[in-house]
């Protein structure tokens, strides 16, 4: 029940017998949890809002650098600029939204991650190894993979590869590039939202990793590295057998 309480969402028949006090308690907690949920979902709506609408004034901005002669030192970086407000924004959005609204469905891990492959820029020359058939959420596990991805391209030192596949009943996804890395050690505080790394896999809003390792919990699962003579590898875990529940972990 613990995790239920923890997220919100006490059973609807929880009421305690007992003594007078334990009764007090069972109601206190149910009344705690409620208002758990109150708060985070009014904190979430404020958030979501703010994410959303300074998107429209982002596109006005986007739209005038365009309209600005070509040969302007100015025009590239605002563009950039902008471009780069713009997926943070996304990545906010994301990771406030990630997994709440979405059912879990069996799929081939394989065609999903080339779909999203597909989807990601500068992602043309990175391998896709392995197969495997999960029941995960997957618009969730897209993003993740994704930002993984992308932090690869960017940070890490070609090529960059996606490996799938199971090891005693345990599913994974791991990406690997040829570069150092971080140190394990760091990995539980980068994978705090708005956390940044070092210059070698700094930058961005901070929540690539975050996401990661907020999916990959959603699954009962765990996020690693892993660091030998080939390079660096970051990868999620999960057990094969995941069955969904009906919360997302706060």
């Amino acid at each position: 029940l613990a995790p239920r309480f923890a997220c919100g969402e006490p059973p609807a028949d929880f009421l305690p017998g007992g003594p007078r006090e334990l009764r007090a308690l069972g109601t206190a907690l149910v009344q705690a949890a409620h208002e758990a949920k109150r708060l985070r979902e009014e904190r979430e709506l404020w958030l979501a809002g703010i994410s959303h609408d300074l998107r429209t004034p982002l596109a006005r901005l986007r739209f005038s650098a365009e309209m600005l002669p070509e040969n302007l030192d100015l025009r590239a970086g605002m563009i950039e600029d902008v471009e780069a407000m713009d997926t943070m924004l996304g990545q906010f959005l994301d990771y406030l939204r990630l997994g709440r609204d979405e059912a879990p469905q069996q799929c081939d891990l394989a065609e999903l991650l080339r779909e999203t492959l597909d989807r990601l820029p500068g992602t043309g020359t990175v391998a896709l190894d392995g197969a495997l058939i999960a029941t995960i959420r997957p618009r969730a596990f897209s993003r993740a993979v994704g930002n993984l991805v992308l932090n690869a391209l960017r940070h890490g030192t070609p090529p960059v590869c996606v490996r799938i596949g199971n090891e005693n009943g345990k599913a994974f996804v791991e990406v690997h590039d040829a570069g150092a890395g971080f140190v394990p050690a760091q990995l539980a505080a980068l994978s705090v939202p708005f956390a940044q790394g070092e210059a070698a896999r700094s930058g961005g809003s901070g929540l690539g990793l975050a996401i990661a390792a907020r999916v990959v919990d959603l699954h009962e699962g765990k996020l690693y590295t892993r660091q030998d003579e080939t390079g660096f590898c970051i990868g999620l875990q999960w057990p094969l057998g995941w069955q969904a529940q009906n919360t997302l972990p706060a």
